[in-house]
């Protein structure tokens, strides 16, 4: 006889099987439809370039696959094997990126879930891997067949409460979506738009909405004391006797946006000094930061242990950014994003008398690399010239798709190009292509200039100085190319 309990218990372990099946389809579906994205997220975990185009289709179809398998009893016991397999790979990817002390942004459930990983991240990991062992271990337990005769006896009531509850599931989002859009019309109609307006520095005005990201305008901000990547350790109190605000952006050597916003953050830093102080509150270890920032000349780089100041400000994510007052109160809500981030840059100069676009970026002194052969490449040699820097991946299928477009522009045009290239392109190679290809295998040099992906390119004027926006993808750069002065 069937109790109610082992009834109960039947149809809780057939939950669980389904809910990791559902959990991995959702993991894969954002990342087969974004690639560039995860394969952004790929390289910001350490996965070497020579495998990183393969992987990045290879492992959403693995997920979707495994999630497949874990529906129909006959493949559940080799689909609970895969599972394991592939949770365990995933702990010991984030388990050796925290060891090393990088936070890069996992986006395994998409854009709107993304966050630096963590220990919860890990504890998340472990309790799938139990989850997908106890299948492995025990297939018999996940398709009691009780359960289903059971589901099936009574499948109109069970179809009945699942519309119901999808009702109110879908009703409750829906009403969620309302309210954050009439929120954000609150917000643009009082000239906020979730950012206080520094035209208007008073430490006892607040947004007339409340937005939960940061603390409220006006509090005291939370003070810290913290190593820099120079060995030596700076605080909050130190940065405020200046007499100047502070914008402190968080940033992480391991999240791709931040890397493509840090050359901004270095224009930002070169237009503001002497009247706004510009902090960098990083993770990790001090070479990996002194790898990054100390080519853009950004000196002042804090690094915390995981997160800890970021929570203090109650920052979601990286990148971010707020400001702080010269009499030590917060003076911003958190800014996310770089276009959040760039709406209170330019905000906070506007009230500094100061213009946040007309700064200078010189890399004369960072740039410096070898071709395959051994031949060395350095800005220097094209002083007078204008020249287009061309970030590269041979494995990139983004990249192969531009070869004949890149080709024929350079059979149209003599302007400078150097492409910088993860390693050695033989098909450009033996197709004549002009320009020196730089080797960046540790892509030291993409770094530089924000380049967190393929195709990617930027533009230096003749000084030396970058003069457009770091652009992506074969169309963008095809355009910038052909925009070049021939």
């Amino acid at each position: 006889m069937i109790t109610q309990a082992s009834l109960l218990t039947s149809g809780a372990l057939i939950s669980v099987r389904f809910a990791l099946a559902i959990i991995l389809a959702i993991a894969a579906i954002p990342k087969l439809r974004n690639p560039d994205r995860t394969r952004e997220m790929l390289l910001a975990f350490g996965v070497p370039n020579r495998v990183i185009l393969i992987s990045t289709y290879l492992l959403p179809a693995i997920e979707l696959a495994v999630a497949i398998a874990l529906i129909p009893s006959l493949t559940l016991k080799y689909a609970g094997m895969a599972a394991t397999i592939l949770f365990c790979a995933f702990s010991a990817a984030i388990g050796f990126n925290l060891a090393l002390g990088r936070r890069p942004t996992c986006y395994c459930f998409g854009e709107s879930l993304s966050a630096p990983i963590g220990i919860s991240t890990l504890i998340r990991n472990a309790i799938l891997t139990i989850a997908a062992a106890a299948i492995f271990l025990r297939p018999e337990a996940f398709a009691d067949p009780r359960f289903l005769d059971w589901l099936g006896r009574h499948s109109l009531q069970v179809t009945f409460a699942g519309l119901v509850a999808a009702s109110i599931v879908l009703t409750n989002f829906l009403l969620f979506q309302i309210l954050r859009q009439q929120g954000r019309i609150l917000l643009s109609l009082n000239g906020t738009n979730g950012v206080h307006n520094p035209g208007l520095l008073s430490s006892n005005l607040v947004p007339a909405v409340s937005v939960p990201r940061g603390l409220p305008i006006g509090s005291s901000a939370p003070s810290f004391e913290l190593p820099t990547s120079m060995n030596d350790t700076k605080s909050l109190k130190e940065i405020l006797d200046t007499g100047f605000p502070i914008l402190i952006f968080f940033l992480h050597p391991g999240c791709g946006p931040c890397l493509s916003l840090t050359p901004q953050v270095a224009m930002w830093s070169h237009i503001m000094e002497g009247k706004i102080s510009v902090v960098i509150i990083s993770a990790g270890s001090p070479e990996e930061n002194q790898r990054i920032f100390a080519l853009h000349k950004l000196e002042t780089v804090l690094l915390q242990r995981a997160r800890e100041v970021m929570d203090q400000y109650k920052a979601p994510g990286t990148p971010s950014a707020v400001l702080v007052m010269p009499d030590g109160t917060v003076g911003s809500l958190v800014a996310t994003g770089s276009d959040e981030i760039a709406k209170l840059v330019e905000e906070v100069t506007a009230t500094n008398g100061l213009s946040s676009t007309n700064g200078e970026i010189r890399y004369e002194s960072g740039f410096r690399g070898h071709t395959a052969k051994g031949d060395l490449v350095e800005l220097s040699q094209y002083a007078g010239r204008e020249l287009t820097l061309l970030f590269w991946n041979p494995q990139c299928g983004f990249c192969q798709d531009s070869v004949e477009d890149l080709l024929h522009w350079q059979a149209q045009c003599d302007a400078p190009l150097v492409v910088v290239s993860t390693n050695r392109d033989h098909e450009l190679e033996s197709r004549g292509l002009r320009a020196p290809i730089v080797m960046d295998e540790d892509r030291r040099l993409a770094a530089m200039y924000g380049a967190g992906g393929t195709p990617m390119a930027v533009r230096v004027n003749a000084n030396g100085i970058v003069n457009s926006g770091l652009v992506a993808g074969k169309a963008a750069v095809m355009d910038l190319l052909n925009n070049a002065p021939c």
